[in-house]
């Protein structure tokens, strides 16, 4: 028996073949059974919808994961509302989807 899992969903608020793709980039990130976290960079997504840095997992408290792990369908829902957000060189990835 042969089984699979998708344990990485990319959101981009710009095409995939757009230059600046990859520095806009949100991930839905698959953790263990039901949880998922919603990753830029080495930053986490919590609750509220901001960025924190994602601590090694030695040093993760409980009160840590329960605030930035999700189910997919809430982890997908953030990472879709956050992705026009997401900031490089001080441009959203909204604005530079609008000079496109």
């Amino acid at each position: 028996m042969i089984y699979t899992r998708i344990t990485e969903v990319t959101v981009c608020a710009l095409p995939d073949d757009d230059i600046n793709y990859d520095l806009y980039v949100v991930q839905v990130q698959w953790r263990g059974g039901e949880s998922h976290a919603v990753v830029r960079h080495k930053q986490c997504l919590n609750a509220a919808g901001e960025w924190d840095w994602e601590p090694s997992p030695s040093n993760r408290e409980d009160d840590w994961i329960a605030d930035h792990r999700f189910n997919y369908q809430t982890a997908l829902e953030m990472a879709c509302r956050v992705a026009p957000t997401v900031m490089c060189n001080g441009r959203t990835a909204a604005e530079v989807a609008a000079d496109a």
